[in-house]
């Protein structure tokens, strides 16, 4: 007697995935910000989005000099508060996924050298 057992396997989004690296685009600029994470990607997202509504915005003094603050956590903080833009947060891209964070670390560090460079 055979028995057909029927493998069911739950499809799980981009957004839902860690170890990884991704690629924020701007909105009102051609920036694109290169990110690694080791937890799922929406967690990453929501730590990202949180910083940046809290530099967002027109600024008196006080309100830039406390921006100036936390500013200098991520290249993303750092764009907002420089050139007051606006992040792309609906069109991150997967980039690759690696289990060991030292690669991601050094794909991470090589894919920001060549962005620099120009390549």
């Amino acid at each position: 007697m055979y028995v057909c057992l029927d493998v069911c396997t739950d499809w799980i989004g981009d957004e839902k995935k860690s170890e990884m690296m991704y690629k924020i685009f701007g909105k009102n600029c051609k920036r694109v910000f290169v990110g690694e994470t080791d937890r799922p990607l929406d967690t990453r997202l929501k730590e990202h989005r949180k910083k940046v509504e809290s530099i967002s915005g027109d600024f008196n003094r006080a309100e830039r000099a406390r921006a100036a603050r936390i500013c200098n956590k991520s290249a993303i903080t750092d764009h907002i508060c420089n050139q007051n833009h606006v992040i792309d947060w609906e069109n991150v891209k997967l980039i690759d996924y690696e289990s060991d964070k030292t690669g991601r670390l050094i794909r991470d560090a090589v894919r920001i050298r060549k962005k620099r460079a120009g390549r």
